[in-house]
């Protein structure tokens, strides 16, 4: 057999082999997830068939129904992260999808709200609008929920146009990521939140904005908040 194809057959081999252990990797990570999950599932469930009242029963009870839906959004999650992104994209105005996306997040939010700043919506973009709202309430949850324990909530949805693209930036005054988490935030089943998350948010996020030919970034500093901008295309 010649040498270039005997090159051309190790190159493929060695991709097949790489593509097999980033899926074997998925695999045990998805696992992991669901056993997490399990695990306090069974636990409690063996707590109501050792009650000896209802109102035993109770908190068990609860704690399982919370584990079933964790494990139902994990579901929903995954298959919107293997799925691919299904578009339809039309001009949309960011002041529109800001604001509904505050909205929501208000609601959430409760009594202790504070609005961000804003600044610049006022510029029209080319996108899926649910998609676009979707990538926006994952970012705005994520600096709200930063800024918990602050003692001044002060955050920021800024957008200007520069280089050709459209920068939406979205700022937060938590205590920021830690360096050594910041390189694997877009990574499934990566969380700081503990078990308040599945580690599928921002990876979808990511899945998004790159279907639309944009780009996000995030820049942290321990103690001095979080920005997560997207690059987004001008619309034509």
């Amino acid at each position: 057999m010649p040498t270039s194809s005997l090159r051309v057959n190790g190159e493929r081999l060695l991709a097949d082999l790489r593509s097999l252990a980033e899926i074997g990797a998925t695999v045990s990570a998805i696992n992991h997830e669901i056993g997490n999950i399990l695990t306090p599932l069974n636990y409690q469930l063996n707590k109501v068939a050792q009650a000896g009242s209802l109102e035993d029963t109770a908190k068990p009870l609860q704690v399982a129904r919370e584990r079933v839906s964790a494990l139902e959004r994990l579901g929903r999650e995954l298959r919107e992260f293997y799925k691919e992104p299904q578009l339809m994209p039309r001009k949309v105005r960011l002041r529109d999808v800001v604001e509904s996306t505050l909205a929501d997040m208000r609601a959430a939010a409760g009594s202790g709200w504070v609005p961000p700043e804003l600044s610049g919506l006022d510029v029209e973009v080319t996108a899926d609008i649910q998609k676009l709202k979707q990538v926006l309430l994952n970012i705005v949850k994520n600096a709200w929920e930063a800024m918990q324990d602050s003692a001044q909530k002060h955050w920021t949805v800024a957008v200007i146009t520069e280089g050709g693209k459209t920068l939406i930036a979205i700022r937060d005054s938590g205590s920021g990521i830690p360096p050594e988490c910041q390189k694997r935030l877009f990574q499934p089943f990566f969380t700081t939140k503990k078990e308040r998350g599945t580690g599928l948010g921002l990876a979808i996020v990511k899945r998004i904005v790159e279907a639309h030919g944009a780009e996000i970034r995030i820049e942290s500093h321990p103690g001095a908040g979080t920005t997560v901008t997207i690059f987004w295309p001008l619309s034509g």
